[in-house]
C-alpha cells in the first residue's frame, strides 16, 4: 500500500488464504506489514467465521477495540487508493460527494447535437461507457 507508514496510527495484518507455503511467502514479502503464520490454520478460520470472510480480496478495518470500522474496504481502496483512510462512514460520505459533485455536470452528446445530462451515471458517481441509454 503506497503511503503506508508505521506509527500512522493503524496497522495492517495479512491472513493470507494461500494454499501453498512458497506462494504465501511470495505474496508476504512484497509487504511492509505483519501476517498470521502460514500454518496458523486455526486462526485464520476464527478470523474468517469471526469476520464473515465468503471471498478475497476483503479489507476488514478494526477500531483499536475491535469494532469494525468497516466490514469490507477492499473495494473503497481500489476505487481512492490511500485517500480512503480512515474508511469510516464519514470519509466514505466525503468521497461519494466528491463523486457527485465531480460527475454532476457530465454531459452526453446525443446524436440530434441535443445535450443530455447522464442521470444514471450522476446517481451512481461514477462514469462508465454505456452507462447512459440513449432515449
Amino acid at each position: 500500500m503506497r503511503g503506508f507508514h508505521p506509527g500512522a496510527g493503524f496497522e495492517v495484518v495479512l491472513v493470507s488464504c494461500d494454499e501453498e507455503r512458497p506462494s504465501f511467502e511470495r505474496f508476504h514479502r512484497t509487504m511492509p506489514w505483519p501476517a498470521v503464520p502460514f500454518g496458523d490454520l486455526r486462526c485464520k478460520k476464527r478470523l474468517s467465521e469471526r469476520f464473515q470472510v465468503e471471498g478475497i480480496p476483503r479489507l476488514v478495518v478494526l477500531a483499536p477495540d475491535g469494532a469494525v470500522v468497516h466490514p469490507d474496504a477492499a473495494d473503497l481502496v481500489h476505487r481512492y487508493g490511500e485517500r480512503a483512510f480512515p474508511f469510516t462512514v464519514a470519509r466514505v460520505a466525503e468521497l461519494e460527494a466528491d463523486d457527485q459533485r465531480k460527475y454532476a455536470s457530465q454531459t452526453l452528446e446525443m446524436p440530434s447535437g441535443r445535450r443530455r445530462v447522464c442521470r444514471r451515471a450522476r446517481r451512481r458517481a461514477r462514469w462508465r461507457a454505456g452507462a447512459c441509454a440513449a432515449g
